[in-house]
């Protein structure tokens, strides 16, 4: 009696495993195709959203090379030998033109070319078109307007793009007096000390004279910090700035490299890498061209935002990663990855 119970419970459950096996068998098919099939529409739609975004790329390509062809042409062709005649109402008109074409090439083309020899070029130009003696003082006016237009337009454009440099960056904005010296760390002083209780970045926001007169006597002396001493600690860039020349729309500055070595976050050395770089700065440079590569691969630009009375100018610094990467639609392509890695398509 108790054998054939268990034969008849074997059976039992023999006959439930068949059961689930021939329903199991055929669900887990349909979830496995299911899963692939859900798969295969995601790649799918990842490969559409990918091949749509480089068609129009392309077209987007297509449309800026016509532009800038067109707007080129005209720039440097029918409006340059529009209005011959000195003092001529068609020759201002045609000047005017040709501040609003150059505002639209760097407005659109900012980060394709250096416009600095096209603003400077024109802006001489102008210069040349007011001192024609037949000029009247309306023209003269006129003259001035347009002049001004074409250094807010480049300071406007310097500005946009100091804005796009501003993530991992560090700007100044000061005032300096022709002869006098400033120095400008290029790097983020917060947290960084001279000494104990004395932090630089409150020594930096004040302070103007040397790089080497900053830190006073906190240096040690050359003799005792070798060059394999470097790498136990951290070290940065920081700049000596001299105002040498100050002209109608540019200025010459000279300007010392120092590397400032600092260890635990306190300093120890500063040691001067390059003595006395003169170069000219502009109303017309762009941070995107106009820059200088440190010896770290970093770059850092200067731009002069006003010329004052009495030898005083304005001027912006700012210093930026190696990797800096002037195409207007790399935050598009960071987008682009950034839904396909959540699959927000």
């Amino acid at each position: 009696m108790g054998d054939e119970k268990g034969v008849t419970k074997l059976q039992k459950a023999e006959s439930i495993a068949k059961i689930i096996g021939s329903v199991s068998i055929p669900v887990i098919g349909l979830i496995v195709t299911m899963v692939l099939s859900i798969q295969a529409e995601k790649n799918r739609q990842a490969q559409l959203f990918a091949e749509i975004m480089s068609r129009r790329e392309s077209s987007d390509s297509e449309i800026r090379a016509s532009m800038f062809s067109t707007l080129m042409k005209n720039y440097l062709g029918s409006l340059s030998s529009a209005g011959t005649a000195a003092g001529n109402r068609n020759n201002l008109q045609a000047l005017r033109k040709k501040v609003v074409f150059l505002k639209l090439l760097v407005n659109n083309f900012q980060e394709y070319f250096n416009a600095k020899p096209l603003f400077e070029d024109l802006y001489e130009e102008i210069n040349a078109a007011s001192r024609i003696d037949n000029l009247d003082k309306s023209g003269r006016d006129y003259l001035l307007a347009l002049k001004e237009m074409l250094i807010k337009t480049a300071g406007s454009t310097a500005k946009k793009q100091e804005i796009m440099l501003a993530r991992g960056s560090i700007s100044h904005s000061f005032f300096l007096e022709k002869g006098a010296v400033k120095c400008i760390a290029l790097y983020d002083t917060k947290g960084l000390k001279v000494k104990a209780g004395e932090v630089l970045e409150d020594i930096n926001d004040e302070y103007d004279g040397t790089c080497r007169g900053r830190f006073k006597s906190h240096s040690v002396k050359e003799e005792d910090y070798g060059e394999g001493d470097a790498g136990k600690g951290s070290s940065y860039y920081s700049l000596d700035i001299t105002v040498t020349e100050v002209h109608d729309h540019k200025v010459k500055v000279a300007l010392t490299v120092y590397r400032d070595f600092f260890r635990n976050n306190l300093y120890e050395y500063s040691r001067m890498k390059q003595d006395k770089v003169e170069f000219t700065v502009s109303y017309f440079d762009l941070p995107f061209m106009d820059n200088t590569r440190l010896f770290d691969g970093s770059r850092f630009a200067i731009t002069l935002k006003g010329i004052e009375e009495e030898g005083w100018v304005e001027l912006g610094v700012i210093s930026f990663r190696e990797e800096f990467m002037s195409l207007r639609d790399r935050p598009f392509f960071e987008e682009m990855l950034n839904k396909l890695n959540k699959r927000e398509i």
